[in-house]
């Protein structure tokens, strides 16, 4: 029965893409977390951090050697009288378990709990992570692009008013073309008053930025363009301007 199992073609198929499923899922999982933890050793709050930390720990061995030349210990010091140097940081030197030691270190010393793999945390500035505004951290997919929004007085027309300018420059348009002036006139006097009332808040993206290697730009360059469109379409709907969003 199990031969005629393994003979059948189907039953093959199915076991086949099943490997391939867990095993491409497992290599993504990998990929994301060897990008994460790339995206995170080269950040400079973490090399600063890094470096704070191996400072620390050579001041503390100095007080160590420095006690034990109080008590008569034997200090040992190298050809040129100075401790050496801590080495940099480098992630090839340490096995995994102490790598998520270290970063898992990295991030309770700021009061925060290790992110998801592929995530990192928003930093308002150093030490200081960004906050929503319910008081919590904000995370963000290592790879995708940070969009800012800013609140400010803008073109923010009700759908009624946007209506009403579209029908005003059709209008405006038609009288040009008769030749008809002192008309053409009164409806641009009508669309600048009618657009300086709708001056109102709305939402205009402030910046954006992304924080990806090369091999993923390049794979996807307009990645920034279309999330800042997505964000701000999105805060354009929260304040009821959809009118307002680009078609294209």
């Amino acid at each position: 029965m199990l031969k005629d199992l393994f003979s059948n073609r189907l039953f093959i198929g199915a076991l086949a893409f099943f490997v391939l499923c867990v095993g491409g899922s497992l290599l993504y999982h990998q990929h994301v977390k060897g990008q994460a933890e790339k995206a995170l050793v080269e950040s400079e709050d973490f090399l600063q951090w890094w470096h704070e930390r191996n400072a620390k720990e050579k001041a503390v061995a100095a007080e160590v050697v420095e006690a034990e030349t109080d008590t008569g210990g034997h200090v040992h010091a190298d050809e040129g009288g100075q401790g050496q140097e801590l080495p940099p940081f480098e992630p090839s030197e340490y096995s995994p378990e102490e790598l998520r030691q270290i970063f898992d270190q990295f991030y309770t010393q700021r009061g925060l709990k290790p992110p998801p793999p592929g995530y990192d945390y928003r930093w308002a500035r150093k030490n200081v992570p960004l906050l929503d505004e319910n008081g919590n951290p904000i995370l963000h997919k290592i790879g995708e692009p940070i969009v800012e929004l800013e609140i400010r007085v803008g073109f923010a027309p009700t759908l009624e008013e946007y209506e009403r300018l579209n029908r005003l420059y059709i209008e405006k348009a038609r009288a040009k073309k008769k030749g008809q002036v002192a008309t053409a006139n009164e409806i641009d006097a009508e669309i600048e008053a009618l657009t300086a009332s709708a001056q109102r808040e709305r939402p205009f993206i402030k910046r954006a930025t992304r924080l990806a290697s090369r091999e993923e730009y390049e794979n996807d360059p307009k990645k920034t363009e279309r999330v800042m469109r997505e964000v701000l379409d999105a805060a354009l709907r929260e304040y009821g301007l959809e009118h307002l969003i680009l078609p294209y």
